[in-house]
């Protein structure tokens, strides 16, 4: 794995704890589609009455699941100081970040916490003026049509 970024640029080590951080969402977005798969197959739509939920469970699992699938290319794609995953990644931490704002007064702080500090550690390491750097091709550095 030699063609990882920060190996080769020391200076774009901050894109490690990006890296770190967003496998970590990964795994915590496969872990839920996981217990919201288990669930679904164990609820008992007729005791709780409710019969579209099991639907929902399964519906929010595999967005879950897409979800795990999206970190884990983005996460692949910075670490081999691919430019086109800050865009992607960056949208994607705004939406993390919001639903950890959104879900501040409905539910457990640790819940908007766990949303909102890695969102926020994230955006700020992509922007970044050296990991800009490791990310952006050499091609794009010396300009579209550069000069002979």
């Amino acid at each position: 794995m030699s063609n990882l970024v920060w190996r080769v640029n020391p200076a774009a080590r901050p894109l490690m704890v990006a890296c770190t951080l967003l496998a970590l969402q990964g795994l915590a977005l496969a872990a839920l589609a996981g217990v919201g798969l288990w669930a679904a197959i164990t609820m008992d739509a007729q005791a709780t009455g409710l019969r579209g939920d099991r639907a929902l469970v399964v519906g929010l699992a595999i967005m879950a699941l897409l979800g795990a699938v999206l970190a884990g290319a983005l996460c692949r794609a910075l670490a081999r100081g691919r430019g086109w995953a800050r865009g992607p990644l960056i949208t994607l931490e705004i939406v993390t970040a919001l639903a950890g704002m959104s879900s501040w007064g409905s539910g457990p702080q640790w819940i908007a916490f766990a949303l909102l500090i890695p969102a926020v550690v994230i955006l700020v390491v992509l922007l970044l003026p050296a990991v800009v750097a490791a990310t952006t091709a050499e091609s794009r550095r010396r300009g579209a049509y550069p000069e002979d």
